[in-house]
């Protein structure tokens, strides 16, 4: 049996989790509309991530290729959205990303798995989001002159 102290202790560190948690969807749902230009807008990493189109919009403008495969632009069921999420995933394996997630996790909202995908992206693409800031800033400049 835990003593009170250990009960304390347990609780602000699943609290601490829990915030740092949060900060980090946060932060990689910003970076994912910034580099996306908000098309189409991920209000929530763990919900929105659903279709694959997000992530496969993402991962071209990363990357600078195109999914070679044809995906489902409008997909309007589970099927369409996993087959999605399986191009997704290939075209990041073939791109030399390391992939540890599976559709499933997407689809079950396993937030540490998703969590651990866009830190994987943001180590090996983090020049890519500031290039799309130093342009963003530079036609920013140019519009206001």
């Amino acid at each position: 049996m835990l003593s009170e102290h250990q009960r304390l202790r347990k609780s602000a560190s699943v609290k601490i989790q829990k915030v740092v948690q949060e900060q980090h969807s946060k932060a990689y749902k910003d970076w994912l509309n910034f580099i996306n230009q908000d098309e189409p807008h991920v209000n929530d990493i763990f919900t929105d991530l659903r279709s694959g189109l997000a992530l496969i919009k993402l991962m071209e403008k990363l990357t600078g290729k195109t999914l070679d495969k044809k995906y489902d632009k409008n997909p309007k069921d589970v099927i369409h959205e996993r087959d999605n999420i399986e191009l997704l995933i290939g075209f990041m394996k073939r791109n030399k990303v390391d992939v540890r997630i599976v559709a499933q996790d997407i689809f079950d909202q396993n937030k540490k798995q998703i969590l651990q995908l866009f830190n994987t992206l943001v180590r090996k693409y983090h020049y890519k989001g500031l290039i799309f800031l130093f342009i963003k800033m530079i036609i920013q400049r140019i519009d206001n002159n």
